[in-house]
């Protein structure tokens, strides 16, 4: 009997792969900073919102039943997050939630569109973002043009929980310069406008089962440089931790380590709870600040003690089980 894919492999691997896996997900993260006016802006363009408990409580139940329960997709749960801060306080964070069925792309290349919302790639090699909610006044037009460009013709395997459940991680584009505008309203309803200059940050993922399904923590972060940024991913399955070090520069993305670490108390109650410190052979981070919850995950920063001993803001999104 003939069984469906889970997944399409297109031609350009960082354009949409049409997840049909139960629970399976795609996503298409940015993040930029501005150093001059100490502003950080996240954004994710989600096809299956991974972190929605919805979509969780229905996978877990057509894993235990699957006779009995319709498998939950990922084109019933599009959303786009959008976050800023500044100055270290979270000044917006909204996860526009989409009808099922909002998310369509192109198999060609990058572009994606959910809702009035829109993610493309020019011809000049730049990603265009462009977000519009009129019903909580929002407005963004962004643009990331690489100054480091990776292949992204060999996705990797990440926390990888068996044959049934795959996870790929692309980062075609680790280190961007950012301009643009994000208008938004306040919880006064007062308008306000960000004109950004300066650095960010391109990666996409997706898999054939809700992210870090399975382990009891998943962190990742990424350091942006002069010149080269490092990634990096902390994970826990039954109280084993690992983590993984990478490095992206003009020759492009090398494994630096790949040890075990410890990860420190975690404190602070649901959703706002994260690990208070991290140490691995290569890098260490500690204080811990909090941006955002509001996708499912959290999304922090941590002073990260780097391979060369100085000392750099990580930008981390953790989820915990």
């Amino acid at each position: 009997m003939p069984t469906l894919p889970l997944y399409i492999s297109p031609p350009s691997p960082n354009a949409w792969h049409r997840v049909l896996s139960p629970g399976g997900y795609e996503r298409w993260h940015f993040d930029a900073e501005d150093p001059a006016s100490d502003t950080r802006v996240i954004i994710d363009f989600f096809d299956g919102l991974t972190y929605d408990r919805e979509y969780l409580r229905r996978y877990h139940a057509y894993r235990r039943r699957p006779t009995r329960h319709a498998p939950p997709t990922a084109r019933e749960y599009p959303a786009v997050y959008v976050a800023a801060s500044r100055a270290g306080k979270t000044i917006l964070e909204r996860t526009l939630r989409l009808p099922p069925g909002a998310c369509s792309g192109s198999v060609e290349k990058t572009d994606v569109t959910i809702g009035r919302h829109r993610l493309s790639l020019g011809d000049a090699g730049q990603y265009q973002l462009h977000l519009e909610d009129a019903d909580v006044r929002l407005r963004a037009d962004l643009t990331f043009a690489p100054r480091v460009i990776v292949s992204t013709t060999e996705p990797r395997i990440f926390s990888q929980g068996g044959a049934v459940r795959e996870h790929f991680w692309l980062i075609p584009a680790p280190l961007c310069d950012v301009t643009g505008m994000l208008r938004y309203a306040d919880a006064q309803q007062f308008d306000h406008t960000i004109e950004f200059r300066g650095r960010g940050y391109h990666d996409h993922y997706f898999g054939t089962a809700p992210l870090a399904y399975g382990l009891q923590l998943w962190l990742r972060g990424r350091v942006l440089l002069e010149g080269r940024a490092l990634m990096f991913e902390v994970t826990a399955r039954q109280d084993h931790y690992t983590s993984m070090l990478l490095e992206a520069d003009a020759l492009g993305i090398s494994e630096m380590t790949h040890h075990d670490c410890e990860v420190g108390p975690i404190n602070g109650t649901a959703p706002e709870a994260c690990p208070q410190s991290i140490a691995c052979d290569a890098f260490q981070l500690t204080k811990p600040q909090l941006l955002g919850t509001a996708s499912g995950a959290r999304w922090l920063t941590y002073a990260a003690r780097l391979p060369d001993g100085r000392i750099a803001t990580a930008l981390c999104e953790v989820a915990l089980r």
